[in-house]
């Protein structure tokens, strides 16, 4: 149990409660039969309250709070391997209690970043995926959660972005992951609902549109983030973790007719007794492509960081930089 208080322009009270059972564990199976009675489930179930003091800056109404509570969670079964063959599926859901009525039309007293459509509880069939695993590869098809740098779960509230994805992952270099896979679908989750489109959305990593009643439906990838419907997004990557501290990832992610997103970082660190200095430094490059469906695209973000830890204490010096859109 978690119980976090944030005291700034807005106060939020958020308390939630997490549990995870598993019930059996995955192992390779000697038959089909074997395949299902070995499989694994596992489950999480999550509370969640939320009560935000907000600012009304549109009108001369008195400020207000928004508030609402949730209980909800997944279920999650996994076959075991069959000749490196696998199945898995997970129900998500999440369920509005005590919820407020709104005040009036212009003013919503239910905060939405726990819930569906129209502030309602939904449920999802949230995983439904082919997984097949031979030596150093792993190939994985369907429903499934993803957490990349540009392309991420962001499970902030009650339930997870989900991604309709076929991604295989190579690990025969030592020491390196190599990825590459296409999305096609998108179903986004609660918390993506405090964002209603526009500048702020984006660069959050959602949708230019409003999309708060999208949430809880898989979406083509361009319909929800543009209006427009696309092919997806095809994404290769490269990440190394060495074991002399460093580590680095390239990631390229071709958003067809919209964008090209290119994210790479590196860091390095070391530990001497107690004394851990450390830098890194990433950047993302996006430039329109195809159809330009966004209009002309040029933009570069950099960031660099150097610091060091002593024991518990850590101090560093951090700089970014952002170039001017050419839009």
């Amino acid at each position: 149990m978690s119980i976090i208080y944030e005291n700034t322009m807005k106060k939020t009270i958020v308390l939630s409660l997490c549990a995870l059972t598993t019930l059996s564990s995955l192992n390779a199976a000697e038959n089909l039969s074997t395949m299902f009675s070995e499989g694994k489930v596992q489950g999480n179930i999550r509370t969640f309250s939320i009560s935000r003091s907000v600012e009304d800056t549109r009108s001369a109404k008195s400020d207000y709070t928004r508030s609402a509570n949730a209980i909800g969670g997944y279920l999650k079964y996994e076959t075991a391997a069959f000749k490196g063959l696998s199945l898995g599926s997970a129900f998500y859901t999440t369920n509005g209690l005590f919820l407020d009525s709104p005040k009036d039309d212009n003013v919503q007293t239910v905060d939405p970043t726990l819930l569906g459509k129209n502030n309602e509880s939904y449920s999802i069939l949230g995983e439904a995926y082919v997984n097949y695993n031979y030596s150093n590869t792993t190939f994985k098809g369907g429903r499934q959660k993803l957490d990349t740098p540009l392309a991420g779960s962001d499970d902030a509230r009650m339930l997870p972005n989900l991604f309709e994805a076929y991604i295989l992952v190579n690990k025969d270099i030592p020491n390196t992951t190599l990825v590459a896979g296409h999305i096609t679908r998108f179903a986004q989750g609660t918390f993506g609902r405090a964002y209603n489109g526009g500048l702020l959305a984006a660069t959050s990593g959602y949708s230019q549109v409003d999309t708060r009643n999208q949430v809880g439906e898989f979406t083509n990838m361009g319909t929800y983030a543009v209006g427009t419907s696309t092919s997806g997004v095809s994404v290769v990557s490269a990440v190394y973790n060495g074991d002399q501290g460093l580590k680095a990832q390239l990631w390229d992610y071709y958003a067809y007719d919209i964008l090209n997103a290119v994210y790479g970082d590196i860091s390095y660190s070391q530990k001497f007794d107690s004394f851990k200095p450390f830098i890194s430094a990433q950047f993302v490059k996006e430039d329109n492509i195809g159809d330009k469906i966004l209009g002309e695209l040029d933009g570069l973000y950099m960031g660099a960081k150097v610091g060091a830890s002593i024991n518990n204490f850590t101090a560093y010096l951090a700089y970014s930089a952002t170039s001017e859109n050419s839009a």
